[in-house]
């Protein structure tokens, strides 16, 4: 069984564009950090992300993503992250510091 456990805190597009890093490790379960992306932009960027970002990700658009997410076939689980509970193997935020 894969031990892999994968977060991600950004947007949606963020989010699918991560998606052949994720199959290219071999899969596993896949969480959500929600609720992130205005101290994202605020801590990386400088500044609010746009105003279409500000306040998400919310519970909604876990929601919204979790059949899409489970539908591939490498990823295992799609939950909301629980620092206390999950171990993170993976965290796809970090490309963002370079920026």
């Amino acid at each position: 069984m894969n031990k892999n456990n994968f977060k991600h805190s950004g947007a949606f597009g963020d989010l699918i564009y991560s998606l052949p890093m994720v199959k290219h490790f071999g899969g596993g379960g896949f969480y959500l950090h929600l609720g992130q992306l205005n101290w994202i932009g605020q801590h990386y960027y400088g500044s609010a992300p746009q105003e279409f970002h500000q306040g998400r990700l919310t519970l909604q658009d876990f929601d919204f993503m979790k059949s899409f997410m489970e539908a591939q076939d490498y990823i295992s689980h799609f939950e909301i992250l629980d620092a206390s509970r999950t171990e993170i193997t993976h965290n796809l935020d970090r490309f963002r510091p370079p920026f």
